[in-house]
C-alpha cells in the first residue's frame, strides 16, 4: 500500500542567474577539441588516428554547426517579437466587450453576492487550486497581501474544512483581497461551478497547484493508485484549463501557471508513476504554449526540486515504515538503505520552503515577458542539463546509478558540504525568472 499525499510545489530566486532551460544548450558548447570528441559529430571521426592527428574537417562541421544553431535561434527571437507585437495590436482593437472595464466604466465592487465573487477595478482576478495548505497556502496569502492591492485572490480547496491554517495566514486580507471557494480538479462538474461563481467568469491568472505524491516500488502500486495520481496532477490540470481558456482567448488576455517540478524533466528513481504524471503535464503544456500564444495568452511552468512541506516530510517517515509485500528483497533494501537516505540529505541540502516558491512564482506573473520554464533551484541547474548534454540519455541514467549506488558516501559528504553553505548566508534559495 503506497502512500499518497497532497501536496503543492514551487520556487524561484531573484538573482542574475539563468536557468539550464533559458539557454539552448546547444548553443553554448563549446567546440571539439583534438582530444574531446564532441557529442554533435560522429564518434569514428572525431577519434584520433593512430598517428595522433584528427580526421581533416571536423572542425568546419562543428564552426558550421553551431553557426547554423546561432541562426536558427535569433531568426526564432526576431520571429516571437514580432509576433507578440501583432497581438497586443489585435488586443487593442478587440471589441468592448472582450476587455476588462476600464477605471472611467462600471468599477466592480468587493463583495460577495450571492453565487459570485467580485474584484476591484484594475485588480488581477487570481484563482489559485490546492491552498489547504503548503505551496497553495503561502501563493495565494502572498498574493492577497501585496501592498499595491493588485491581487483578488481566489484560493479554493477540496474540503473547505481544512481552511483554518489559510485563514490564520491570511489575518486581515480575508474578506477583502482574499476569497474561498470549494474545488475538486477531479471532478468535471466541480470545476465548472467554482468558475461559474466568479463574476463574467473572468480569472486573469490562473494558478494550478494541486498534486499529489506517490513514491516506492512501482511493484507495490496498483493501478488504480496510479490513476489516481494522474487524475490529479495531469486531467486535473486540464480540466481547469479547459475550463478557462474559452473566455481567455475571448478577451485575448490571461496568465495561466502551472506547478510542476523537476521531476518532469528528470525522472528520479523509485518517484516512478509522479515522475510520469509531471512528465505528461510537461508535454501537454509545451504544445498548448503555442496556440495560446496566437491568443496573447501566457502560460509557464512553476520547476521546484524539492520543498519543505508537512507531507513531504510525514511521506518519508510513513513509507520508511512499510514492508511492500510482493517486492523482492533486493529492491526493498535499495528502497530503504539507499534512496531514502539519500533523498533525505538532499531535502536538507537543496530543499526550499513554501515561501521561497511563493515568491518565485509572484516573479513570473509580473513578469512583463515570462518565461515558459522557471527552474526554482539554481542548485539543480547541472542536474537538469545533465540530460540535455547527451541526446542518447546514457550520461545522465548512468550518473545517477553511480551517485545512488556507487559514490553513496561522497553524495552523503556533498550533500553535507552543501547543506553547509546554504544555511549560511551564502544561501541561494531562488533563481529569477527575468
Amino acid at each position: 500500500m503506497m502512500k499518497n499525499i497532497n501536496h503543492e510545489k514551487t520556487e524561484c530566486k531573484s538573482g542574475r542567474s539563468r536557468s539550464v532551460s533559458s539557454v539552448p544548450l546547444l548553443l553554448v558548447q563549446k567546440p571539439a577539441s583534438k582530444e574531446t570528441p564532441s557529442m554533435f559529430s560522429d564518434s569514428p571521426r572525431t577519434r584520433k588516428t593512430s598517428t595522433g592527428s584528427a580526421v581533416n574537417g571536423n572542425q568546419e562541421k562543428m564552426n558550421h554547426l553551431s553557426m547554423e544553431r546561432l541562426l536558427f535561434y535569433a531568426l526564432g527571437s526576431l520571429i516571437l517579437d514580432k509576433e507578440e507585437d501583432r497581438i497586443k495590436q489585435d488586443t487593442v482593437g478587440a471589441p468592448a466587450a472582450a476587455r476588462r472595464p476600464s477605471g472611467a466604466e462600471e468599477r466592480w465592487k468587493t463583495q460577495r453576492l450571492p453565487g459570485r465573487i467580485m474584484a476591484n477595478s484594475g485588480q488581477k482576478v487570481v484563482l489559485i487550486t490546492g491552498c489547504s495548505s503548503g505551496i497553495g497556502l503561502r501563493i495565494a496569502v502572498t498574493l492577497a497581501k501585496d501592498e499595491k492591492k493588485r491581487y483578488h485572490v481566489i484560493a479554493t480547496m477540496r474540503d473547505l474544512k481544512k481552511k483554518d491554517k489559510l485563514l490564520e495566514a491570511a489575518g486581515d486580507a480575508y474578506g477583502k483581497t482574499l476569497m474561498l471557494l470549494p474545488l475538486d480538479v477531479c471532478s468535471d462538474e466541480s470545476v465548472k461551478e467554482c468558475i461559474n461563481n466568479v463574476k463574467d467568469r473572468h480569472i486573469d491568472i490562473l494558478i494550478n497547484n494541486a498534486g499529489v505524491g506517490l513514491l516506492g516500488p512501482v511493484e507495490s502500486i496498483s493501478i488504480d493508485e496510479m490513476k489516481r495520481v494522474f487524475d490529479t496532477n495531469f486531467f486535473g490540470v486540464v480540466r481547469m484549463i479547459k475550463e478557462v481558456m474559452p473566455d481567455m482567448k475571448k478577451r485575448r488576455s490571461g496568465h495561466i501557471v502551472v506547478m510542476s517540478s523537476v521531476m518532469g524533466l528528470q525522472g528520479v528513481v523509485f518517484n516512478d508513476v509522479y515522475t510520469a504524471s509531471k512528465f505528461a503535464m510537461e508535454g501537454f503544456c509545451e504544445s498548448m504554449a503555442v496556440q495560446l500564444m496566437k491568443f496573447n495568452i501566457r502560460l509557464s511552468m512553476i520547476e521546484p526540486g524539492p520543498v519543505h512541506t508537512e507531507f513531504e516530510t510525514k511521506m518519508m517517515e510513513d513509507v520508511a515504515k512499510m514492508d511492500f509485500p510482493g517486492v523482492d528483497a533486493d529492491t526493498v533494501r535499495y528502497f530503504k538503505d539507499v534512496y531514502l537516505p539519500s533523498s533525505i540529505d538532499i531535502f536538507e541540502a537543496m530543499g526550499q520552503t513554501p515561501e521561497d516558491i511563493a515568491k518565485c512564482t509572484k516573479i513570473v506573473i509580473e513578469s512583463e515577458r515570462p518565461r515558459f520554464r522557471n527552474l526554482t533551484n539554481s542548485l539543480y541547474t547541472p542536474i537538469v542539463a545533465l540530460k540535455y548534454a547527451d541526446e542518447t540519455g546514457g550520461l545522465s541514467v548512468n550518473t545517477f546509478y553511480n551517485l545512488l549506488f556507487n559514490f553513496g558516501p561522497l553524495m552523503h559528504i556533498t550533500m553535507s558540504i552543501l547543506k553547509c553553505l546554504t544555511c549560511s548566508c551564502l544561501r541561494r534559495r531562488t533563481i529569477s525568472p527575468n
